[in-house]
């Protein structure tokens, strides 16, 4: 038995299609269906962190996770946070470069994050009042 399956749904009402989907993730469950595991190489039951569910569009997603939270399925969604912005980015290669001065790809990040274009606005602006240096 493979550990991948294709279910092809043919309604076309994508209310109706993430209810199927949640009712058949539910009688998968229920099965008590093997699958070996991956660390150990022994069969065990199926959990529901073996579960994916990938989608074109967050639409979908919302409709399917909506749709297995009622029938009482677990649910978790990857989402783009704040640890996905150029900010985040650039704090991160900055705390890996001061970790390790010999990091040349944190370097590198820096370097690449801090040269993007500014806001004509923010660009022309000198120094704040009160600026060391000159």
């Amino acid at each position: 038995m493979s550990a991948l399956e294709f279910w092809q749904l043919v309604d076309d009402n994508q209310d109706q299609r993430s209810r199927a989907i949640a009712a058949g993730i539910h009688e998968l469950l229920a099965e008590n269906r093997q699958i070996v595991d991956r660390e150990t190489g022994t069969l065990r039951a199926l959990r529901f962190s073996d579960i994916a569910l990938p989608s074109r569009t967050n639409d979908k997603i919302m409709k399917y996770a909506a749709a297995m939270t009622e029938a009482g399925l677990p649910v978790s969604i990857r989402q783009v946070g704040l640890i996905g912005t150029p900010e985040a980015a650039l704090a991160l290669a900055c705390l890996r470069r001061l970790a390790d001065p010999s990091d040349t790809l944190a370097s590198a990040e820096v370097v690449a994050l801090t040269t993007i274009a500014a806001p004509p606005a923010v660009a022309r602006r000198g120094p704040r009042s009160g600026a060391v240096g000159g």
